[in-house]
């Protein structure tokens, strides 16, 4: 009976954890196919005062499994601070690097890093590994083997100070 009631507690511990670590935020429902358009994610995503979309990397990584979201965010300018991450990808010369943040799941103990590639139209500035960098550049996609791959064509991009905190909520 002992037995019983240890495998039953087990279990029921088991299926609390997703309550006690909970799930990202859910992304903004789409309208079904056609329905969304660029005025309905300039409402949901902020833009400065030249229209371009301030947005983090966590959100653009998650634009890459949504066709129609790919098809209107395309070409759009983007802005987003991140860090260097310590690797280059010289798949093309030096042309690309890849910039991350770390995202809070559900403490600091289950902190992801979501990264993205950014290209530039020559050979990659010289920056420093794990430096804060803020950037604008355009958002594309590219297919690699099998699956859709945001990249942001850099514009711009300047060295800053680490921000208050760190870590994405």
């Amino acid at each position: 009976m002992k037995r019983h009631a240890f495998i039953l507690g087990l279990l029921l511990f088991l299926f609390a954890i997703p309550a006690m670590c909970p799930a990202e935020p859910a992304a903004p429902a789409v309208p079904a196919k056609g329905g969304i358009t660029l005025a309905d994610l300039k409402a949901q995503i902020p833009q400065n005062k030249e229209g371009v979309f301030l947005i983090e990397i966590p959100m653009i990584l998650s634009t890459a499994t949504d066709l129609e979201v790919q098809a209107l965010l395309a070409g759009q300018p983007v802005e987003t601070t991140a860090q260097i991450m310590p690797e280059t990808l010289d798949n093309a010369g030096g042309k690309f690097l890849r910039i991350f943040r770390s995202q809070l799941l559900c403490c600091a103990t289950h902190a992801r890093q979501c990264s993205v590639a950014i290209e530039f139209a020559g050979k990659a500035p010289a920056l420093k590994e794990q430096a804060w960098v803020t950037l604008v550049g355009t958002l594309s996609y590219r297919r690699e083997d099998r699956k859709i791959v945001p990249v942001i064509v850099v514009r711009e991009i300047r060295e800053v100070p680490s921000p208050a905190n760190p870590l994405l909520q």
